[in-house]
């Protein structure tokens, strides 16, 4: 399959790796999402509010 939005299953995990100060422009899911962060620290922001995450915590 060439991409995980085709894969057949209600729960898929995806790991990714970001340099430090990498910021994604804002976007949408088809998918529900539960952003993990093992080490480092997220910040996500939509139009309801903003969230500071540290790291070995879900979202």
């Amino acid at each position: 399959m060439s991409s995980f939005r085709e894969v057949p299953r209600p729960i898929i995990a995806l790991g990714t790796d970001y340099p430090d100060g990498h910021v994604i422009a804002a976007h949408r899911h088809d998918r529900d999402q539960l952003l993990y962060g093992l080490t480092g620290v997220l910040m996500a922001s939509t139009p309801q509010g903003a969230w500071m995450m540290p790291p070995q915590r879900g979202m």
